[in-house]
């Protein structure tokens, strides 16, 4: 069985379709936890739920395109986004199994 890791990754996250204001916006930040398919992942971004994203690992290997699947503001009034990997799975280095 795979479970996630409570482990903070940095990450770089990318909105794949201009946001009208003539550009694509990205920004570094933090996974809360990575599990095979997917994250959840704190965002200054405004992104809808079903929208592609594209997340690279800050300082590793790991990249893959994510389906927004939710995005809410938590309890702590920071607004995450829970991801789901499309084209890769997270590395067992990122997995806990148990």
């Amino acid at each position: 069985r795979v479970s996630r890791l409570d482990v903070y990754v940095n990450v770089r996250i990318r909105r794949l379709k201009d946001d009208g204001a003539g550009g694509r916006r990205e920004e570094q930040t933090i996974a809360e936890n990575i599990g095979k398919g997917g994250a959840r992942v704190l965002t200054s971004l405004d992104v809808a739920k079903g929208e592609v994203v594209e997340g690279v690992e800050v300082g590793g290997s790991f990249r893959a395109h994510a389906e927004v699947r939710n995005a809410y503001v938590g309890q702590d009034h920071i607004p995450r986004l829970n991801l789901c990997f499309i084209d890769a799975e997270a590395p067992a280095r990122l997995v806990q199994s148990s």
